[in-house]
C-alpha cells in the first residue's frame, strides 16, 4: 500500500515543558501542516504567534459597543430629564450630566450593551471560535 493510505488526520500529543510545545508547534507549520488547537492548563507565551494566529478584533467591537452604549444611555436620560419630563429640584440645572453618571445601577445595562457586538459576532459567524 502506498505511504498516503496511512497517513493520519489528526495529531495528539502532551508536552511538560511550554518550550518543547512552542517548538513543536513550529516544526509543524514549518512542515506545511496546520495546527487546529491547542489546550494547556496556563497561558503559554509566544504560543498564539507559533500557531499562526492574527489578533482579535473582538476587543474592539466590545469597546465600540460599551462606547455606544454609554453614550445612547447618556443621551435617553438627557432627553427625558430635559425636554420629555422636566423637572425642578432645587434649582439644578436640566442639562447637568454628572447627574446622570452614577455608581449605582445600570452597570449591567452597559455590560449588556458591551457584549451584544460578541453575540452578533457569534450569530453571524457560528463555525468561526472567536480568537483571544
Amino acid at each position: 500500500m502506498s505511504e498516503q493510505a496511512f497517513a493520519p488526520e489528526y495529531l495528539v500529543a502532551r508536552f511538560d515543558d511550554p518550550r518543547r510545545l512552542v517548538s513543536a508547534v513550529r516544526a509543524v507549520r514549518a512542515r506545511g501542516l496546520r495546527v487546529y488547537d491547542v489546550y494547556t492548563p496556563h497561558p503559554v507565551h509566544h504560543l498564539d504567534e507559533a500557531m499562526g494566529l492574527t489578533r482579535s478584533r473582538l476587543p474592539l467591537a466590545t469597546l465600540a459597543g460599551g462606547v455606544l452604549g454609554l453614550v445612547s444611555a447618556l443621551a435617553l436620560e438627557l432627553y427625558v430629564s430635559v425636554y420629555d419630563w422636566p423637572l425642578n429640584v432645587g434649582g439644578k440645572p436640566d442639562n447637568s450630566l454628572l447627574a446622570f453618571i452614577r455608581r449605582r445601577g445600570g452597570g449591567d445595562r452597559r455590560s449588556v450593551r458591551a457584549g451584544a457586538p460578541v453575540a452578533a459576532h457569534r450569530v453571524r459567524s457560528p463555525g468561526r471560535a472567536p480568537v483571544v
